[in-house]
């Protein structure tokens, strides 16, 4: 490899670089909300599976049920990690394949 083709990797690695952090701050922007126990527990992330906020009903913890509020918030929380997984993949947000592949196969087929 001579210094003329060094340099055009080094520019494409430049570029590349700058899409990772453009899809990076979009996806951060992105919010998705997953719900369970008919809206009793809200989940609220971002398309990078950040979780942004937790909701819980009144009435939930009114029940005194520490297992169901558990079951609830986890299950909310996969929810809005499929709907995340849904949005990005739908959304046409200009990912690479390689990237799409590697999403795909976090939650199998979506």
């Amino acid at each position: 490899m001579n210094f003329a083709d060094m340099g055009r990797l080094f520019s494409e690695l430049k570029k590349l670089n700058s899409q990772k952090d453009e899809i990076k701050a979009r996806l951060k922007d992105k919010t998705v909300v997953g719900a369970a126990g008919g809206d009793f527990v809200q989940v609220t992330g971002n398309l990078l599976g950040e979780i942004l906020k937790i909701e819980i009903s009144d009435e939930l913890f009114a029940m005194n049920d520490k297992k169901m509020i558990e079951d609830l918030v986890l299950a909310a929380a996969n929810d809005a990690i499929k709907k995340g997984k849904e949005q990005m993949m739908n959304e046409g947000l200009d990912l690479p394949d390689d990237l799409k592949q590697m999403i795909e196969g976090l939650g199998g087929q979506l």
